[in-house]
């Protein structure tokens, strides 16, 4: 997931504190609502009703769709009652992968080893710091790969590959440190100079590329 910082985004993580407020159903879908608030605060959200208030929540919440999201909304929070999203299939989305390889000039191995790394092939997860999608977007991210709903895999994968793309030429083909700045940000790259000392990078960073030696020789 990506540590960028939006600029003109505050990202909200409600975690613990929402899920001792609310109580969801035990069966939920992966689907993933939103709503505006009269504050200009945007909430996304994979389980829309709330116990508390059923039918309040139910008129607030709708079917997410990126035309009644503002571009630039004041805060963003997001909250889910799942840590962990089931894994997809690789192979439902060769095709769009293929093709994000051929515009982008992006191997699909490397393409395939971020998307396991990142979401293993779910294209509804949302993560704790609100990146979202196959290839876990952050609002920022998205708007400059000029992808509008990143929850559809087509737009996530061929924004996701485009960012990866710029990463790539950014740090001269250094594949250790585009993936650095893909997972903590080109601020914390070029702040040390090499891969970030945050562990959870250094590990995400060796994850990739053992997912793309194993796609590579697929």
């Amino acid at each position: 997931m990506h540590r960028i910082q939006p600029k003109f985004l505050n990202i909200v993580f409600l975690g613990i504190l929402l899920s001792a407020v609310f109580s969801f159903p035990p069966s939920l879908s992966a689907d993933i609502y939103s709503y505006v608030d009269k504050h200009g605060v945007i909430h996304f959200s994979n389980a829309p009703v709330a116990s508390t208030s059923p039918s309040k929540s139910l008129s607030r919440y709708q079917y997410f769709s990126p035309e009644t999201v503002p571009v630039h909304p004041k805060i963003v929070v997001y909250r889910s009652t799942k840590n962990h999203y089931p894994a997809g299939n690789p192979k439902d989305y060769d095709d769009i992968i293929k093709e994000a390889a051929e515009t982008h000039g992006v191997s699909t191995g490397l393409i395939k080893a971020v998307i396991q790394a990142e979401s293993a092939f779910n294209p509804n997860a949302v993560s704790p710091k609100g990146a979202m999608g196959l290839m876990q977007l952050m609002p920022e991210t998205s708007s400059d790969v000029g992808v509008s709903d990143p929850f559809d895999p087509r737009e996530n994968i061929m924004g996701g590959t485009r960012y990866l793309k710029e990463l790539i030429a950014r740090y001269g083909n250094d594949l250790s440190l585009c993936l650095a700045a893909y997972n903590a940000g080109p601020g914390a790259v070029e702040k040390y100079n090499c891969i970030p000392p945050y562990r959870e990078t250094e590990n995400y960073v060796e994850k990739v590329l053992q997912y793309y030696s194993f796609y590579q020789n697929q």
